[in-house]
């Protein structure tokens, strides 16, 4: 799901660009991939014949890879061992479930353990479509009460989507996904 691009920061000062490509899905710590970072520095210090005798104990993100739908961001100094921990989160979560966590998110400004939170927990409805899709789908459950098939043609959905927006309901055009949060 993510992919990080990491540099050991003390020969990225003297200006070697050494960047070690990191999918999260084979790391379970930080440990691990700063000692692989480190490793990985090393090795190429040596290919290129550079002598290096500091002590390698810094790094920096210099990119990143996500995967489909996820929609994060983060800066070079994020905590490796809290994305670590959001990638094992994300791919336990179904493709609708992280479309829905990254809607949300991005609309919202939520962060990303509350959101996961109310989407394993199913506190966020959603809806696969427009706010004008939703209101007339709404409609036809009778969420609103039952209303006379005489009058039925007469709804205006663009304004009852807009008044449902106003009561919290938001639509992502990135996601095609409506939601609210209970």
């Amino acid at each position: 799901m993510i992919t990080l691009y990491v540099r050991e920061h003390g020969t990225h000062n003297r200006g070697y660009s050494f960047d070690f490509i990191a999918d999260l899905d084979n790391y379970s710590s930080q440990s691990e991939l700063l000692e692989d970072l480190y490793e990985y520095t090393r090795k190429q210090l040596d290919k290129n014949n550079i002598v290096y005798e500091e002590e390698m104990e810094e790094w920096l993100i210099t990119d990143w890879e996500l995967e489909d739908n996820l929609n994060l961001s983060f800066n070079e100094y994020a905590n490796i061992q809290k994305l670590i921990d959001i990638n094992e989160a994300v791919r336990e979560l179904t493709d609708l479930d992280l479309k829905l966590l990254s809607a949300y998110m991005s609309e919202t400004g939520e962060t990303f353990d509350n959101t996961l939170e109310k989407v394993k927990n199913g506190d966020i409805y959603y809806f696969q479509g427009t706010m004008e899709d939703w209101a007339y789908e709404m409609v036809e459950e009778g969420l609103f009460g039952e209303v006379n098939g005489k009058i039925i043609n007469y709804i205006d959905y663009e304004k009852l989507a807009r008044d449902i927006s106003m009561d919290g309901y938001i639509y992502s055009d990135k996601y095609d996904l409506s939601f609210n949060y209970c």
